[in-house]
């Protein structure tokens, strides 16, 4: 029985090393890039902030676009801020600022999108209508 054990035991590490060994970069690191909006206040006067974070050992080259669209009583309006920006390891950064005037009865839409390249690597959503509030990334 107890080599039965000791049997077992080796197994399960043998596996372990052998899953470790061939796992790749994707296995070991899903979330290496994060990109969020950040915001503060409600109603009357909204501070918008575009946020990233590499996470990874290397620095990356992004560019991002921050587009928001805003409907209610007093009209429509849109913006979009764009840039590129080469983020070391570890560093989080503020992408752009902008503040957005709104009343409860207002719509507004904010997406951030982040690139490395071509490849879209980080994204979020804030969907805002009338008194419902809802995110999705």
């Amino acid at each position: 029985m107890k080599i039965y054990f000791i049997i077992f035991m080796n197994l399960i590490i043998v596996t372990g090393l052998a899953l470790t060994a061939f796992a790749g970069p994707e296995d070991k690191d899903e979330d290496l890039h994060k990109g969020w909006i950040h915001t503060e206040g409600e109603a009357g006067h909204l501070l918008i902030q575009g946020m990233f974070l590499n996470q990874s050992e290397q620095p990356v080259k992004i560019h991002y676009q921050l587009n928001i669209k805003k409907s209610g009583i007093s009209g429509k309006t849109s913006s979009k801020q764009s840039g590129k920006e080469l983020i070391e390891p570890s560093e989080e950064i503020v992408l752009a600022t902008t503040t957005l005037n709104t009343t409860k009865a207002d719509s507004y839409k904010i997406e951030l999108e982040i690139f490395d390249a071509d490849s879209l690597i980080a994204s979020d959503a804030i969907l805002y209508s009338g008194a419902n509030k809802a995110r999705s990334n």
